[in-house]
C-alpha cells in the first residue's frame, strides 16, 4: 500500500530527526559573514519556501489566522512573596491578519497596560 520507508509516521519521525540538525547547521552558517549574506539572499532556498523576500499580499494577510495560548500563574491577592502561587489562568487568543494587524494592536494594548498600571511594573 506505501512504498517501502513511507508507512504513516516515517515521515514525520524523519523530519522530527533531522529538523534540529538543520537549524543547527543554519545557526552555524549564520556566524559567518559571506555564509550570512548568502542566507539572507536566498532565504526561500534555505527555509524551504517558509521565508521570502517578497511582502505577503493584502488577500493572504487578511486569509491568514493564527491561535495563541497564553498561560499565567500568580495570586489572588497580597500575599507575602515566599507563598508560591496558587491561581493560575490560561486564555486562547485568536484572530485574523497577525503579521500587521495584530502586532500594532497588540503593542498598543501593552502600551496602554504600562501607563495605567506602572505602580505594579517590576522594579516599582
Amino acid at each position: 500500500m506505501f512504498p517501502p520507508g513511507l508507512e504513516p509516521g516515517t515521515l514525520s519521525f524523519w523530519l522530527a530527526l533531522l529538523w534540529p540538525l538543520y537549524i543547527i547547521f543554519l545557526l552555524i552558517l549564520s556566524q559567518f559573514t559571506w555564509t550570512r549574506k548568502a542566507l539572507l539572499r536566498n532565504a526561500r532556498i534555505f527555509s524551504f519556501g517558509l521565508v521570502s523576500e517578497e511582502k505577503p499580499t493584502q488577500s493572504l494577510q487578511n486569509n491568514m489566522e493564527f491561535v495563541m495560548t497564553l498561560k499565567a500563574k500568580g495570586w489572588y491577592k497580597e500575599v507575602p512573596k515566599f507563598i508560591e502561587p496558587k491561581k493560575e489562568i490560561v486564555v486562547r487568543v485568536s484572530g485574523k491578519n497577525p503579521i500587521y494587524g495584530v502586532t500594532s494592536n497588540a503593542m498598543l494594548v501593552c502600551a496602554k497596560t504600562i501607563l495605567n498600571e506602572n505602580s505594579k511594573m517590576p522594579g516599582k
